[in-house]
């Protein structure tokens, strides 16, 4: 898990244009396939974790069910995952209009 601080608007840029895979793209039972960084970590370590994310650059050369996989990974609390999806909304509502003209 990193600790570094977390640029919201970027990361919401990046997972609309998909250059950040993250839980929400997963099933639940592909989760551990996906981060298998979580198999070495103490799940206790993880109630404050809201959304789990990766930059796709960072992706291992195997994937798993068309799922790209990860020896590592960053976490958003809940308060940080609100924050990013008023980024996205916003940036997604920008981009629909930007394509109607």
């Amino acid at each position: 898990m990193s600790n570094e601080p977390k640029n919201f608007k970027q990361l919401a840029k990046d997972i609309y244009n998909g250059r950040v895979y993250t839980d929400r793209h997963l099933q639940f039972n592909e989760i551990l396939s996906v981060f298998m960084v979580l198999m070495f970590v103490n799940f206790e370590d993880l109630k404050d974790v809201f959304m789990i994310y990766e930059h796709i650059e960072n992706a291992g050369p195997m994937c798993v069910n068309g799922n790209p996989t990860f020896m590592s990974m960053k976490t958003l609390n809940k308060t940080e995952c609100t924050e990013v999806q008023k980024y996205y909304d916003e940036y997604k509502e920008l981009n629909e209009k930007f394509d109607i003209l």
